[in-house]
């Protein structure tokens, strides 16, 4: 399976696949908190990530098994 110019097994395309589509982590605000950058903006954008991820993610993992089928 080619992707990005690489051939990588079925597996191995869909973790990269699906793993583009998950949530930003919590590190982002605490970083940004730690160098007293806005954190409050970080920390809706985790929120905002977190619940949408939760309605997207199961259909981008049902995309992941139709375009790199095991």
């Amino acid at each position: 399976m080619s992707v990005l110019g690489y051939d990588l097994p079925a597996v191995s395309a869909q973790v990269m696949f699906i793993s583009a589509a998950v949530p930003s982590g919590v590190n982002t605000a605490l970083i940004a908190a730690a160098m007293h950058n806005n954190a409050d903006f970080a920390t809706q954008i985790v929120v905002a990530t977190t619940v949408l991820s939760a309605i997207t993610l199961p259909g981008v993992i049902m995309l992941a098994n139709i375009l790199y089928a095991i």
